[in-house]
């Protein structure tokens, strides 16, 4: 029960709630996407490393 004199904030909780809930998807979103180019960046050096040797004839690692 709410009295007259109470302020009611559940709206305004709600809405800070859900902002916080979309900020951490965005983030999570930001780091999985960071991570996966990290990893298709490393791939691709690797990938040119290893042709390289393979080139000019040399043993691979």
């Amino acid at each position: 029960m709410t009295w007259p004199f109470e302020n009611d904030t559940s709206a305004v909780e709600k809405k800070l709630a859900s902002r916080s809930i979309k900020a951490d998807k965005r983030r999570s979103v930001f780091v999985i996407l960071t991570i996966a180019l990290a990893v298709c960046l490393m791939g691709t050096l690797c990938f040119l490393y290893s042709a390289q040797q393979m080139k000019t004839g040399g043993k691979i690692l």
